[in-house]
């Protein structure tokens, strides 16, 4: 169905307020949300917050061109805040963004000269170990000179690598070779609750692959040290009876560490962006697939803060005739909005209006919502990622951190 927009003069302040980011200066740090949204039906579930930390379309953070952010990572306490963040050059380094969460947003890269002076490397998706101590990210294999291919987002030429935080010393945890013919990658880890479990998405093209995506797999794998040096063991394929290859990606664990959860294309649908979203069991290995809408986008879910249900991107009923040559302008033509849903695939409802013109919501321009993160201490909060489409081409990211609230409570 085809969403027809209107227009609200009266509300144009408001929006313009989220889309350059100046609600930052409007809203206090979230306060403790003690509704408990996990209980209640998803009808009366609202976004009673929303605050802009950090525009990446705003002048001192952009320098010369508008940036983007692919992923954002807390750490098991809430305090910190790690991104993956474009450079003046262009590439992707993994950047501390914790001093935004006190209201002073500045960018520390932390892999920018990965390769000692070479900063002309894609390194992203940064996950923290629960220890605190490490964290684990896909970084551009050394001595391979590709740059779109190895963007976060498509991840090829790339491989896992863990990093002491501290140190800022790194070890390789996955060893996919690239060749000519064959170009391969490892993206979006995440750890399990307990440290011990590996969960990422693994990703190779050739020249006969007709997808910008390539071939996907999700893959599970022991984490542990030997001797203080990180490794893998026993790696293996999951949910492979129920997915394609066309696409595939890891979005982490429930809070018990006893589910997984992901997105990927079912059987037979050959085109990579016509995704859903599902669940494997650690505990049965059923794959359970929680989406099936055609012609639907539906990526970047996370669980809530007890598991009980799920916050994803989802295009909904927004009608997108055209998404480039195999899906290869979707960063310009994706609409997207943050949709909740239970953990089994119930009572599925849609949250914000970032596209609808006259809601104050609107942002001001096409937009999809990237990826989301729950708070893993305070209940109800989230982070997540707005990506803004101001031309053709020109693409850049906010991080908003949101509340949930009842509706029978005044948003709280």
């Amino acid at each position: 169905m085809k969403k027809h927009f209107t227009t609200n003069p009266a509300l144009h302040a408001a929006s313009f307020l989220l889309m350059t980011g100046l609600c930052f200066s409007l809203f206090a740090a979230p306060a403790e949300n003690n509704s408990d949204i996990e209980a209640i039906p998803n009808s009366r579930v609202t976004i009673a917050n929303m605050q802009t930390i950090f525009d990446a379309s705003v002048k001192s953070n952009s320098k010369i061109f508008p940036r983007n952010i692919e992923s954002i990572a807390w750490d098991s306490t809430g305090t910190k805040l790690f991104i993956d963040y474009q450079g003046i050059n262009q590439y992707f380094a993994i950047a501390d963004l914790s001093s935004a969460l006190k209201g002073t947003p500045k960018v520390k890269y932390l892999t920018h000269t990965r390769d000692k002076t070479n900063t002309r490397l894609n390194n992203a998706n940064p996950a923290f170990h629960p220890n605190g101590k490490y964290y684990v990210f896909s970084g551009q294999d050394l001595g391979i000179n590709e740059f779109k291919r190895s963007l976060p987002g498509y991840g090829f030429c790339t491989n896992l690598c863990l990093a002491e935080i501290r140190s800022n010393i790194y070890w390789p945890l996955t060893t996919y070779v690239s060749t000519a013919k064959l170009i391969r990658g490892a993206v979006m880890p995440q750890f399990s609750p307990d440290g011990t479990q590996l969960f990422w998405t693994a990703c190779e093209n050739t020249s006969s692959d007709k997808g910008i995506m390539g071939k996907r797999t999700l893959m599970l794998a022991q984490f542990s040290f030997a001797s203080d040096v990180p490794r893998l063991d026993n790696a293996r394929q999951i949910a492979s009876d129920q997915l394609d290859t066309s696409f595939a990606e890891s979005y982490g664990f429930s809070p018990d560490g006893k589910t997984l959860l992901f997105a990927g294309t079912r059987k037979n649908i050959n085109e990579w962006y016509n995704m859903d979203l599902g669940t494997y069991s650690l505990e049965t290995n059923k794959t359970t697939l929680l989406t099936n809408r055609p012609e639907t986008w539906n990526r970047y879910a996370t669980f809530s803060a007890t598991g009980k249900k799920i916050l994803w991107s989802c295009s909904g009923s927004y009608d997108i005739p055209y998404l480039g040559i195999g899906g290869n302008q979707w960063q310009n033509e994706m609409l997207s909005e943050i949709w909740i849903m239970n953990a089994d695939g119930r009572d599925k409802r849609q949250l914000t209006n970032f596209n609808v013109r006259g809601n104050s919501q609107y942002a001001g321009c096409k937009c999809y919502v990237g990826m989301i993160k729950c708070h893993p201490t305070r209940k109800n909060t989230f982070a997540f990622i707005l990506h803004k489409q101001h031309s053709v081409n020109s693409t850049s990211s906010s991080i908003i951190i949101a509340e949930l609230g009842n509706s029978l409570q005044g948003g709280k």
